[in-house]
């Protein structure tokens, strides 16, 4: 696979003859990379539908102007982004496009999304405010996953692995230590081994996209492995610019013949130091309800309750040998863990009233005793809104980062709602700065709508975040999630309470 340069820009006239031109860069950028003559033309596809949706709608007909098509290589792939400074755009004024509906009475109306998410990886909107807005297209490397990697003990999908959980291995001599490339494929088949096909980050069945996220920085794998090279137990600190400043401490798995041996205990020195080494301001787990096994973990390492994801992951997650059966979609609870002792006692947040004893309460716990900003009576801030939207189709959740709060804020969360519940999301969380003082009235705002408070996620650079969920269609089960500590429950409590929503009792 050639190397190219990190970023390419192609800059176009917002002249429909001028696409094939472009077409033909993109189709030499795709070539280089690697893919296939039919990943290929799939990536020339979604750029044509987005960059013609571009020229067509975002300007005027007598504008004469242009855009950027970007090209950026990830380490899993290839994000090409569409942006403009044309006309904002409204989702609302597009109609969905539904393959299985009779041809002869539907439009073309909504064709191009339809086409778009249909052949890329990932489909994300982004609103910039006064720098425009952007659509990215997302196509993974072709990549082979383990049930398709040569080799004749290649791992099957229908294989059905003994969950030999709780043995306690004698006299061997593991060894805890960073990832290399070559441990990749056992790392895969330790998740294999521990959820079958159902774990929800599918990077963890592709060896080498594995190794090429921890080769790009974006991922930092710590395995335990015996001697002979099987990876007992893994775990994993994930960055994102989504949380700029912490990162995830996740992707745990212990092979089942190794549970009860505590094995992944040996990987804390190794990504505590990771973490130090980036400077980071803390890190965060997310401890799925079903059990408490994961909840009781993290606990042991100092982290603390923050907030919870509610109905976040589908019900096809699976725990061999441990919860295989689950009905509803599963809950998770995040802890938080500063990586230096905090005792701060000038922090200035800005909290909604309704909500800040238990946002205190939760600071407090952290040892920081925040002081509560005055709120304006109204917003006054009179840019555009500046937010980021990601959509996960497969875990039917869709987030939502606002970095700017502008005069527009209201119709940019009708659209978002528009859009979940034409595409028929299931769950939306939005991450709101409590270091703002516009947060109080949005918040106030997005209770008005449906959206409940969830927790808080401290340490972010760029100001402290609050969670706020939306579920479109669906109703938490409270009594299928079990917590452990006392924090958590007074958590899970205040929050079922003030569900104006309702669950499922």
């Amino acid at each position: 696979m050639k190397e190219l340069p990190a970023l390419s820009t192609l800059t176009i006239p917002n002249d429909i003859t001028y696409l094939p031109i472009a077409l033909t860069y993109v189709r030499g950028v795709a070539d280089l990379l690697g893919f296939d003559s039919r990943d290929v033309l799939k990536i020339e596809l979604a750029v044509e539908e987005s960059a013609s949706n571009v020229i067509q709608h975002a300007f005027s007909p007598d504008e004469k102007t242009s855009f950027d098509i970007v090209f950026r290589k990830k380490a899993t792939g290839l994000e090409i982004a569409i942006c403009d400074k044309g006309l904002p755009y409204d989702p609302t004024l597009t109609p969905s496009f539904h393959l299985e509906n009779d041809l002869d009475k539907q439009t073309t109306d909504g064709l191009g999304s339809f086409i778009m998410k249909s052949v890329m990886d990932e489909v994300q909107f982004c609103n910039l405010g006064f720098s425009g807005k952007e659509t990215r297209l997302l196509k993974y490397f072709p990549f082979a996953a383990i049930d398709t990697d040569a080799g004749s003990d290649n791992v099957k999908s229908d294989e059905k692995v003994p969950a030999a959980q709780g043995q306690q291995p004698e006299n061997i001599a593991f060894e805890a230590r960073h990832m290399q490339r070559c441990d990749a494929i056992e790392v895969s088949r330790c998740f294999f081994d521990c959820y079958g096909y159902s774990y929800l980050h599918e990077h963890a069945y592709y060896p080498e996209r594995l190794a090429a996220l921890n080769e790009s920085g974006e991922l930092f794998s710590a395995i335990v492995a015996t001697p002979e090279g099987e990876v007992a137990a893994h775990a994993s600190l994930a960055f994102s610019d989504f949380y700029p400043g912490v990162a995830e401490l996740g992707m745990g798995a212990t092979r089942p013949k190794y549970r009860g041996s505590k094995v992944i205990n040996n990987l804390h020195g190794i990504w505590l130091a990771e973490a130090s080494r980036r400077g980071l301001t803390g890190i965060f787990s997310e401890a799925v309800t079903v059990h408490t096994r994961s909840q009781q973990a993290v606990a042991r390492l100092e982290f603390k309750e923050s907030e919870f994801l509610l109905a976040f992951f589908p019900s096809t997650l699976s725990f061999k040998g441990i919860a295989e059966n689950i009905e509803s979609r599963v809950s998770a609870l995040v802890y938080f863990r500063f990586l230096a002792d905090v005792h701060e006692t000038d922090k200035i947040i800005y909290p909604p009233a309704k909500h800040r004893q238990m946002i205190c309460a939760l600071y407090e716990s952290f040892g920081i005793k925040p002081v509560i900003g005055n709120t304006p009576a109204e917003a006054g801030n009179k840019q555009p809104t500046i937010m980021e939207m990601s959509v996960n189709n497969r875990l039917s959740l869709a987030l939502v980062r606002f970095l700017l709060y502008g005069e527009d804020f209201e119709q940019r969360i009708h659209e978002i709602l528009y859009r979940v519940k034409r595409e028929g999301i299931q769950v939306v969380q939005v991450r709101l700065n409590l270091e703002d003082p516009q947060t109080p009235i949005v918040a106030e705002r997005l209770e008005k709508q449906g959206f409940i408070f969830t927790g808080i996620l401290p340490g972010t650079t760029g100001g402290d975040l609050m969670s706020m969920q939306y579920f479109n269609g669906i109703a938490v089960d409270y009594d299928a999630i079990h917590v452990f500590s006392n924090r958590g429950k007074e958590l899970l409590d205040y929050i079922r309470r003030h569900d104006t929503m309702g669950g499922i009792n």
